[in-house]
């Protein structure tokens, strides 16, 4: 019998006679039933005495059962070494159940040493058996290279096993496996099929993936409203990026009404579960007083932990905003050239910035920001179309060419920039 089985109460006691009357797998049947309330309120002590009556008579899965209670100390002190030996036996017996748990005791080094490749060996004896908890374990395995040889298509195909098993942990992945092109070719379209099916289970990170392929429309159309209700299922669950995710749809009014308390509410739920993204959202709605009053330190406190997560947005904040503190100039250049060097055009933009002008912590160096603008141009950073242009027309860290210097002119007003719409409108005037 299977955990989620269901039973009413007369076949309860047709179950409780059978095992009454001696039969062994009635009586295994009859401790899943007290385990977990099937049929009955749980009882762990009859549940216990069940199966180890059921283990004495050599049924494989009663061994395995006995090894969980060990485990975890169920009615009985917690036992490590005897949850391995329980383990061990129910395998010898053939449960791919008990094989599976034998591999995380390997994998842990929980009643045994620890042993990556052990767990990997038994991980496969179980998968190969049908379990799909082995199975997704041991596209882990391989996914990571964790006691055994990466390789992503192997991962692929014990995720697919699991998934088609219904174990929507590995049907997330799979999903995640489609839309990074993890193993496989990358195809949204697949990636949403395994997300929908992991969901449909109330998978949380499924649920917050495919809301977030809807608000993109990555695989499917755009829908914000459906994304809305993907992200507020998964929040549900305490997802820490559904949580955030939500603040943008309260914020930016996606699939609901902008409200900015609301969106402030699920930043700072997002934040305090750690989440980096929303931790540098919060620090601008305290800087902004968006849905919630001003408060510089706070939205420097955000911000500085933000640049502790590796954002590279607080980073940038950080180094050019004035949060009404002392902040050491040292430190700022520091967190500008390393949010610079992940190819952030905004940190590239404001270090081309300081080189060009010069001060007492950067030397000024014009070709270096030429550079710089250059890689930030290359993200169509309207900013540095524009700095660019007035390299080239003044002969900034180059020589000065009026026909390149209006082609960037050119590009920063087709991203946006309005100074540059001024300026080539009198460029042009004037012939």
């Amino acid at each position: 019998m299977k955990h989620d089985t269901m039973i009413n109460k007369t076949e309860f006691a047709e179950l409780v006679k059978d095992a009454e009357n001696g039969n062994i797998l009635a009586g295994y049947d009859l401790g899943v039933c007290y385990e977990y309330g099937i049929g009955t309120d749980i009882d762990l002590e009859k549940a216990f005495f069940q199966y180890q009556k059921a283990a004495e008579n050599h049924v494989a899965e009663a061994f395995g059962a006995l090894g969980f209670f060990y485990e975890n100390g169920w009615c009985v002190p917690a036992d490590p070494l005897k949850a391995a030996a329980l383990y061990k036996q129910g395998g010898e017996c053939g449960d791919a159940q008990a094989l599976c748990n034998l591999a995380f005791c390997y994998a842990y080094g929980n009643g045994v040493e620890q042993d990556p490749a052990m767990a990997v060996q038994f991980f496969r004896k179980a998968a190969k058996a049908g379990d799909s908890t082995a199975q997704y374990q041991l596209a882990l395995c391989y996914a990571s290279g964790n006691g055994v040889k990466m390789n992503k298509k192997t991962a692929v195909k014990y995720l697919t096993s699991a998934g088609v098993q219904k174990n929507s942990d590995a049907q997330y992945f799979l999903g995640y496996c489609y839309e990074t092109a993890f193993g496989v070719k990358q195809d949204f379209s697949q990636a949403v099929k395994w997300y929908k099916l992991a969901a449909e289970q109330g998978n949380d990170m499924a649920l917050t993936a495919l809301g977030n392929a809807y608000a993109h429309g990555a695989g499917v159309k755009k829908d914000f409203a459906r994304a809305f209700q993907s992200f507020y299922l998964a929040s549900e669950q305490g997802n820490s990026r559904a949580y955030h995710e939500l603040g943008v749809c309260y914020e930016e009014g996606q699939g609901v009404k902008k409200d900015p308390e609301k969106a402030f509410h699920y930043f700072k739920l997002a934040a305090e579960s750690g989440y980096p993204d929303a931790v540098y959202y919060l620090g601008n709605c305290y800087y902004n007083g968006r849905g919630v009053e001003q408060d510089l330190f706070q939205a420097y406190s955000w911000h500085r932990k933000g640049a502790e997560l590796g954002n590279i947005y607080a980073m940038t904040d950080l180094a050019t905003m004035d949060y009404g503190i002392p902040v050491d100039e040292y430190e700022k250049l520091r967190l500008l050239e390393k949010a610079a060097e992940t190819g952030y055009e905004c940190a590239l933009y404001f270090l081309a910035l300081r080189f060009l002008a010069g001060d007492e912590y950067v030397i000024k160096n014009e070709k270096t920001a030429l550079e710089l603008l250059k890689k930030a141009a290359h993200k169509n950073h309207a900013l540095s179309y524009y700095m660019l242009f007035k390299c080239y027309y003044f002969g900034m860290g180059t020589c000065k060419n009026d026909s390149l210097a209006v082609k960037y002119l050119q590009k920063a007003v087709v991203f946006g920039n309005k100074n540059a719409k001024r300026v080539l409108k009198k460029i042009q005037s004037s012939g």
